[in-house]
């Protein structure tokens, strides 16, 4: 059970949105809101304290801890913070596979080593008003479905409905007919009844699979999106590669990324 967001910043006004994105989530989801930043070893933690302070102040939130942490290696003392009941929440504009954004590397970085899905916060991510919807995405790939069952634990804890969601190209589905993209969902459809949830479902025909899929977050108001990815630059035009990060560009929701090395 998902007990905290834990929200990373890193000194930077782009930063500050996943703490006004957890704020909204957190009383939805019965969990409270702390927050963190990586400093270099032997710089002053007063400062980055104070920094912290100001910015929960902003944003109306007590938050549950408080934490200044000096390390090199800024993924790995993220990572390290992660787990089962506390979500990483990070800041990212969602470029060239997570890579090129507001954390440079950082983002994409605890993405693909930390054990447990990652929250991310993209450019065009609005503070959700409604819970009552997640969106998981579907390609076929092994990553992107194990992502259905941290997508249900959330379901559970903010009372929500699964919308299982897979996007096929026009021409896949000219050459398949009308089965593409049938396969992977008929399987996850199972998992979430057999799981104990009704799912809704859909299988859009674009090209721009990131734009449809978040596109059809945006017309359902889901509160967060589910995908799985490498979280990194990829060539295939599927959720494992670049799609996961046009997927949180264009996102009008909260993003959570299951990556290769969650369980």
């Amino acid at each position: 059970m998902i007990s905290e967001l834990l929200v990373c910043l890193d000194g930077s006004p782009q930063s500050v949105a996943a703490l006004t994105t957890s704020v909204a989530l957190a009383p939805a989801l019965g969990a409270a809101v702390s927050v963190v930043t990586v400093s270099e070893p032997g710089s002053g933690t007063w400062e980055d304290r104070a920094w912290l302070d100001e910015r929960c102040a902003d944003a109306g939130v007590h938050p549950h801890r408080r934490l200044v942490i000096a390390a090199d290696d800024t993924v790995g003392a993220l990572v390290d913070l992660a787990a089962p009941e506390t979500v990483l929440c990070l800041t990212s504009r969602g470029h060239r596979g997570l890579v090129d954004d507001s954390l440079g590397s950082v983002a994409a970085g605890v993405v693909s080593r930390a054990a447990e899905p990652v929250l991310l916060v993209g450019p065009r991510t609005t503070a959700p008003a409604r819970f009552d919807v997640v969106q998981l995405c579907l390609d076929g790939s092994e990553l992107a479905e194990r992502a259905t069952a941290p997508a249900l634990a959330w379901c559970r804890q903010l009372h929500a409905t699964p919308w299982l969601l897979t996007v096929v190209p026009p021409d896949a589905a000219s050459r398949v007919g009308d089965t593409a993209g049938i396969a992977p969902l008929e399987r996850a459809i199972r998992d979430v009844r057999s799981a104990g949830l009704e799912p809704e479902w859909d299988v859009l025909h674009e090209d721009d699979v990131a734009r449809a899929l978040a596109g059809n977050a945006a017309k359902l108001e889901a509160a967060v999106v589910f995908a799985g990815t490498h979280g990194a630059t990829g060539a295939r035009q599927t959720i494992l590669g670049s799609v996961a990060g046009g997927l949180v560009r264009h996102a009008s929701c909260p993003v959570v990324l299951v990556g290769p090395a969650a369980r």
